[in-house]
């Protein structure tokens, strides 16, 4: 029985080596950097110094994008109370 076992395990490991050997893996990237497309997207500058004015503008914008927000919130439960 030991030996039916071995011979299973030698011809599966033979079979391994004959297949994996065969197989063609390429060694060269072909890939040049002409070939590889570049999706390059507009970065904002980041301010070397970040002052009290960019602080402000930013904070004035975030506080118009929740009033938006809260806006279409409160007009959605204005519709949803009006239907009931």
């Amino acid at each position: 029985m030991h030996l039916i076992y071995l011979k299973i395990l030698f011809f599966s490991l033979l079979l391994d080596t004959f297949i994996s050997s065969h197989t063609n893996i390429p060694r060269i990237n072909n890939v040049t950097p002409k070939n590889v497309a570049i999706n390059i997207s507009p970065v904002v500058p980041i301010p070397d110094v970040i002052t009290l004015d960019y602080i402000k503008e930013n904070l004035e914008q975030i506080r118009l994008i929740k009033d938006i927000i809260i806006k279409g919130k409160l007009k959605k439960l204005k519709v949803l109370k009006k239907k009931m």
